[in-house]
C-alpha cells in the first residue's frame, strides 16, 4: 500500500512540475512581445525644424558704388587727356557724374590725376588708389586745376607717394555669409534626423537580443516541460499499472 502511494505522490509532483513549467513559458512568451511594443518608430523632428524658412538673400541691402566700375556716357562725353591737380582736400569720387550717388575715394589737395573725359560739370579722371595702381572714377570739373600741371605724363600720376583715400564698400560677402547662415538651420535639422535615427536603430538591435534572448528561455522551458511532461506520464503509467495488480 505504501509502494501505490509513493507512486501516485510521484504522479502528482510531476504533473504540478508541467503545471509550473507551462506557466513559465506563457510568462515567457508575454516577455518577448514587450521589447517589440517597445520598437515604436523613431520619432519625427516636427516638419518646421526639417523645413525651417531660410532668410531671402535678395532683402539685403544693395551692394554700395565699386571701385573702377564706372558709368560712360557716350553721347555727351569729350574725350580729354593731360593730367590735373586737385584743387582742395576733401574732393568725393564717384562711379557717376552724379553727387547724389555713393563716393568711391576721397582725393587730397595737390595730389595729381590723369583727364579721360568729360560731361558738363564732372570729369573722368585716373587716380592713384595704391602703389603703382590707378582706378578710374568721376571727380566735380571745378575741383580740378587743368594747367598747372598738363605736361605731367600719366606714369607719373600713377607713381605718385601720395594716393587717394579708398572708401570700404560692401561686397558679395555678407549675400554668402546670408546663404551660410540660411543653410543652419537645414544643417542642424538634419542632424537631429540622424541622431533620432540613430537611436532608433540602436533602441531596435536591443529589443531584438531581449526578444531572441527570451525566445531561448521560451524554448528551454518549453523543452524542459516536455521532459517533465514525458516523465510524468511515465509515472503516471507505472502508478496505473501497479494500482492494477492485486
Amino acid at each position: 500500500m505504501l509502494r501505490k502511494s509513493d507512486q501516485w505522490t510521484t504522479a502528482l509532483t510531476a504533473v504540478l512540475l508541467v503545471g509550473a513549467l507551462l506557466a513559465c513559458k506563457k510568462k515567457a512568451s508575454d516577455d518577448t512581445t514587450a521589447p517589440s511594443a517597445s520598437v515604436a518608430a523613431a520619432p519625427t523632428p516636427p516638419a518646421s525644424a526639417a523645413t525651417a524658412a531660410a532668410p531671402d538673400a535678395s532683402a539685403t541691402a544693395p551692394d554700395g558704388a565699386k571701385l573702377g566700375e564706372v558709368k560712360r556716357y557716350p553721347d555727351k562725353e569729350k574725350a580729354q587727356t593731360g593730367a590735373a591737380r586737385i584743387l582742395q582736400d576733401g574732393v568725393k569720387v564717384y562711379d557717376e557724374a552724379d553727387d547724389k550717388t555713393d563716393d568711391v575715394a576721397t582725393l587730397d589737395k595737390d595730389l595729381l590725376v590723369f583727364r579721360l573725359a568729360s560731361v558738363p560739370d564732372y570729369e573722368l579722371v585716373e587716380f592713384p588708389s595704391g602703389v603703382g595702381k590707378v582706378s578710374p572714377g568721376w571727380v566735380p570739373a571745378k575741383a580740378l586745376d587743368t594747367t598747372s600741371a598738363a605736361t605731367v605724363n600719366r606714369e607719373a600720376v600713377a607713381t605718385q607717394t601720395k594716393t587717394a583715400v579708398v572708401k570700404a564698400v560692401s561686397s558679395a560677402a555678407p549675400k554668402t555669409s546670408a546663404a551660410a547662415s540660411a543653410a543652419k538651420p537645414a544643417t542642424s535639422a538634419s542632424s537631429a534626423v540622424a541622431i533620432a535615427s540613430a537611436k532608433a536603430a540602436t533602441a531596435a538591435s536591443a529589443a531584438a537580443a531581449a526578444a531572441a534572448s527570451a525566445q531561448a528561455v521560451a524554448d528551454k522551458l518549453a523543452a524542459d516541460a516536455a521532459k517533465a511532461k514525458k516523465a510524468a506520464d511515465k509515472a503516471a503509467a507505472k502508478a496505473v499499472k501497479a494500482s492494477s495488480k492485486p
